[in-house]
């Protein structure tokens, strides 16, 4: 049997945690290589999820520190923070204003954390990532074997992966509408008479190609909401979507004119 320590200090060597709350026993009784990596992972396991807790507990009580005085403190909200390293229980510091409506905020929301649910960004990502290349029931359990717990359902991945989409096709939509509406933007004027054995003149390099593919549909499915119907005989075959795309090459001294 081994014990670790966790000691926490901050830069002036001022030991912030308690040692003996963030003390682990390693469980060495299998000999070999295989007992002792056992007995790491059940120990990063417990300590990560503790590391975090205790790292953004000192970060709130530095907040509540520095707070304005327009603020004051009403109490704790206790939460669960799901992130990669596992889950940890967290009270969440709420505050008052000091006016007539007294409105009310939290410690997370005035720092704009965990916006949308006490789910981590790498947590989030990590379950995206990989829903595009598993199904959502394989991410799921993914999840669970990585953090090794059960933190986030399939139906909760599917949100997940909506909500990064939309936010994803309004940036891109964003960029397409500023490139229409620039009116500095246009396409090189074409010389109609190209000499091919001239090396001094200029040229730009232009691409036109046109994608025909199936229609895919508006969103993604799952499997446990789908309903069976009845499917017609005269199912009509699946419409295609034509695009033309045209690649110029980019010189600004060009596409400035």
């Amino acid at each position: 049997m081994r014990t670790v320590t966790i000691t926490i200090s901050d830069e002036f060597g001022n030991v912030t945690n308690d040692p003996k709350k963030n003390t682990y026993q390693l469980d060495l009784e299998t000999k070999g290589f295989n007992g002792i990596e056992e007995a790491v992972i059940n120990f990063k396991n417990q300590m990560l999820p503790d590391l975090q807790g205790q790292l953004l507990f000192e970060a709130q009580e530095e907040f509540i520190k520095k707070k304005p005085s327009s603020l004051r403190c009403n109490g704790k909200t206790p939460v669960t923070i799901k992130t990669l390293n596992g889950s940890f229980p967290f009270k969440n510091q709420r505050f008052l204003e000091n006016n007539c409506d007294q409105t009310s905020h939290t410690y997370l929301g005035l720092t704009n954390q965990f916006e949308d649910g006490h789910v981590s960004d790498g947590l989030k990502e990590f379950s995206t990532y990989y829903a595009n290349r598993l199904s959502y029931e394989e991410t799921e359990e993914l999840v669970e074997r990585t953090t090794c717990k059960k933190q986030l359902s399939d139906q909760s991945i599917q949100t997940t992966v909506v909500n990064k989409a939309l936010e994803v096709s309004k940036q891109v939509n964003s960029e397409a509408l500023s490139v229409l509406e620039d009116d500095t933007l246009c396409l090189p004027k074409i010389n109609q008479e190209v000499d091919v054995y001239d090396a001094e003149a200029e040229e730009v390099l232009i691409l036109v190609d046109g994608i025909g593919v199936k229609k895919q549909s508006e969103s993604r499915v799952s499997s446990k909401s789908v309903i069976v119907e009845a499917e017609d005989d005269t199912e009509s075959a699946g419409s295609r979507v034509n695009s033309n795309v045209v690649l110029l090459e980019k010189k600004l001294e060009i596409l400035s004119t």
